[in-house]
Parts: C-alpha cells; structure tokens; sequence
C-alpha cells in the first residue's frame, strides 16, 4: 500500500509544476486527510470492540483475584504488575519467579535492533532504556512525500528533485529518437527483471519456510512478520529469537539482520528495474540523430576548408 502512495504522490508531486498547481494544493490535501480519517474509521471498528473485551475481562480478573487473596491489596497488586510490564516492554519475560526470554542485548541482538532502526522497522520489543526508542511509525515513505508535494506547491521555481525526470528529458532531448522508436532489448531486461523478482520471492518467502521450525508460528503468522518487516512497517507484534524456554542457534538474530538488509535491497533493485524498464540506455552514437550528424559533418567540413584556405 506504501508503494501505490508513494507512486501516487511522486506523480502529483511532478505535476505540481505545471500551471494548475495551485488548484491541485487543495485538493492533494483534502485526499490525504479524507484518506487518515478513512484509515481511523477502519481501525476504530476493528480494534474498539477488541479493547472494550479485553478492558471488562481485565476488570473482573482483578476483582476475582483480590476477593480470592484478601492478603493482597490493590496497592500492592497494582505495583507488582508495573514492575511485570516495565519489565516487559524490556523484553524480560518472568515465568515461575525467574526471568525466562533469551537476552536483548547480546551481540547478534543488538545488531539486529541498529538494524531495524536504520531501515526505520523498528520493534516494540527491544527498546534503548535511555532513549526509550519506539519506532510504531508507518507511512515512513509517504511523509516525505507528502511534504515535497507541499513545498513544490508553494515554491513552483524549485520542482522537487525527488520525481524521476527521465521521460520528460526523453522528450525534450533532440538528439533522442522518441521513445516508440526507441531501440528496446526485451531479452535482456526479462532475465534482468527476472533474476530481481525471483531474488525478491525468495526473500520474502523465506521466513515461511524457516520460521514455523525456528519459532513455531504457522505460516500465515510467518508471512505476516516477513511482510511488515520488508515494508518498514514494523509493529512489533511479533519479534524473533525472543520466545521464553525455546532454544536458538548462536547468531540467530544475526542471521535474520542478514536477512533484512538482504531482502530491503533486493526490493530496492526491483523497484529500480521495474521503473528503469522502458528507459535502458543507449549508446552514445545512437543518442546523435541522423539530421544531427550530417550538420556536424558539414560543419567539420566546412571548417577543413576554411583552415585550408588559410
């Protein structure tokens, strides 16, 4: 879904140079805020409902809990349950009285978090007890944009430098044929594009066939992690190498860093051959028109005889 958003305001973004752009400010931004408050009606109709059950439940537990252990306040109740959650949102689970999740902090587990701070995925699992950093932040791709579109709006003598040019240069260039008549190599760009996307699959499929026995998700739980994780989202629902009383291989997590980077580039070059498809460069002769040619021969000529005359 970020991709079709950022595509769709890359366009709108090159289009807020042309002279209709300051009638397009209004409604690129009404779109964006009917589209946020459409995503909020959604999510407010699937989750409330949710959080409601889980609220009531949470109430009754708590009272049938004091009423069965009258030894036990609610003060002292409510401060074992923060020291539970702080506990938590560090990553420490506590299971019989002893803290049973694998550690955080180790070598492969912290380069596994710079990892996902870099690409801007993010976990709610493993937080920096200093910077407390959360990283619940999706549409990471499309705000930029967003902001580019904005400014080009306001300031129409700086075109935002982000939205590729190649097919207005394509265009406006003389010494290049049109594009219908542009020599095409469809072999080489299919094994190019082939090779890309196979690579892309395999990425993205792997974890489906190497998490159910890793961590024991099902295979849909296991595309779900591949899929948030490859686009940046990262809600941190799901965080690997951190299941208590399961054991894992030195450097698991080392592996699964590996594995992102690994796959964000594949994406990278997919979507680079899949927007570089119908614009494969040329030699630098064919970029010269035959009319262009025979000008700068009869110019040489012509100077040759000049020189000679001389």
């Amino acid at each position: 879904m970020w991709c079709c958003a950022c595509c769709i305001l890359s366009r709108a973004e090159h289009a807020m140079a042309g002279p209709w752009r300051v009638d397009t400010l209004p409604l690129l931004a009404t779109a964006y805020v009917a589209y946020l408050l459409a995503g909020a009606a959604v999510f407010q109709v699937l989750e409330l409902p949710a959080e409601q059950n889980i609220r009531q439940r949470l109430t009754d537990s708590w009272a049938a809990f004091i009423q069965n252990h009258s030894c036990v306040d609610d003060g002292t109740l409510d401060l074992f349950l923060q020291e539970v959650l702080d506990a938590r949102s560090h990553g420490v689970r506590v299971a019989a009285g002893q803290a049973s999740s694998p550690s955080n902090w180790d070598f492969s587990s912290a380069l596994l978090f710079t990892v996902t701070v870099v690409t801007t995925i993010g976990t709610a699992i493993t937080v920096a007890r200093m910077a407390r950093l959360r990283e619940h932040r999706a549409g990471l791709h499309v705000g930029p944009r967003v902001v580019r579109v904005l400014r080009a709006a306001r300031h129409p003598a700086q075109p935002a430098a982000a939205v590729p040019r190649c097919p207005d240069r394509r265009r406006t260039d003389p010494r290049r044929p049109p594009l219908a008549a542009t020599e095409r190599r469809p072999p080489e760009l299919l094994v190019r594009g082939g090779c890309v996307l196979g690579a892309t699959l395999l990425c993205l499929l792997l974890p489906v066939a190497v998490l159910p026995v890793t961590e024991g998700w099902s295979h849909a739980k296991s595309l779900y992690y591949a899929f948030i994780t490859l686009s940046t989202i990262g809600f941190g629902d799901l965080v690997v190498g951190s299941e208590p009383g399961r054991e894992y291989v030195a450097g698991y997590r080392t592996l699964v860093a590996a594995w992102i980077v690994a796959s964000l580039a594949c994406l990278a070059a997919t979507y680079h051959a899949l927007s570089t498809t119908a614009l494969q460069p040329e030699d630098e002769h064919s970029l010269i028109s035959p009319q262009d040619d025979d000008k700068r021969k009869s110019t040489a000529r012509l100077l040759g005889c000049t020189a000679a005359g001389e």
